[in-house]
């Protein structure tokens, strides 16, 4: 178990192309107490980075584990509402939060004191089940300010995406599908300390999830279990044209908790020519924002 806080040219000849034949809430965001918050509910905004409503979508699953000053633990599996709200129920602003996402139905108190097991789907083709697979986690701790706080929820897996960018103009891109080969899906989650360990023996191909972005450029991406991966290890396969073209990794490399890492391929005239790798934050900017109201 591991803890993570040069390609072949393909001719293209043989793809049958016609014309080449808990932290603590922070002093800047903390929480804002209303007497009306007796009741006990806790409301959770959802922003983005930007502080944009509702950048967790309507419906999303969420899993509150509320710890009071005593240790006690309570657990409330809730949804995001049409507003961008998730409404907690608590007794006491000295409540701490751990949160995640997505819910997960055989996650019960008892998984706040052990580690629960976490599988990405090996299917991620569809996006429903590319967001099953994006397992984020975030928490606060208790505050006596009076500003609202935020929740930062992080993405704790690794994203690979590879774009295949065709400079010939005559591939039909939507026929295009990748998937990654033998690697890690599966993990045990510490939710308290918001990170997860790898299990090394848990391993499966995935379909990744592609998407057409312009005329000339599609898009595949998958979530994984953090690993190392070894130099010359056999690592995607781009399929087209009832094909299938095996690629190694580039060189070895570490697919990071809360990084994207990716490859890029351009199709030309003479082959599918590799266009460099880079590990970068998730999307750019590897978190998500949810405000929380007491």
């Amino acid at each position: 178990m591991k803890r993570f806080p040069s390609f072949p040219i393909i001719l293209l000849g043989a793809l049958g192309i016609s014309v080449l034949s808990f932290p603590s809430c922070s002093e800047k965001n903390e929480f804002e107490y209303h007497d009306e918050a007796a009741s006990g509910q806790m409301v959770f905004n959802a922003i983005d980075q930007n502080g944009n409503v509702s950048a967790i979508a309507q419906g999303t699953s969420v899993g509150v584990y509320v710890v009071g000053e005593d240790g006690n633990v309570t657990l409330h599996g809730l949804a995001v509402d049409g507003d961008g709200r998730v409404v907690v129920p608590t007794s006491s602003r000295s409540d701490s939060i751990v949160a995640y996402i997505p819910f997960q139905e055989g996650w019960g108190v008892d998984a706040f004191f052990s580690y629960p097991l976490f599988s990405v789907l090996t299917d991620q083709s569809i996006q429903e089940q590319y967001d099953a697979s994006d397992l984020m986690i975030g928490s606060c701790g208790p505050s006596t300010g009076e500003k609202v706080d935020s929740i930062t929820f992080r993405h704790v897996l690794s994203k690979v995406a590879i774009h295949v960018i065709d400079e010939t103009g005559h591939l039909a891109l939507d026929q295009i599908s990748v998937k990654l080969l033998n690697v890690n899906h599966r993990v045990e989650v510490d939710l308290p300390q918001q990170r997860v360990m790898t299990i090394d023996k848990e391993r499966s191909d995935i379909l990744m999830l592609s998407k057409v972005t312009t005329d000339w450029r599609i898009s595949s991406y998958a979530i994984v279990a953090p690993q190392d991966i070894s130099d010359g290890t056999l690592f995607f396969t781009v399929m087209l044209n009832d094909k299938e073209f095996t690629y190694p990794i580039p060189q070895a490399t570490t697919l990071q908790s809360g990084k994207t890492y990716t490859i890029n391929l351009r199709l030309k005239f003479y082959g599918l020519v590799p266009d460099g790798w880079y590990i970068t934050d998730w999307d750019e900017v590897n978190e998500t924002n949810i405000d929380v109201q007491l």
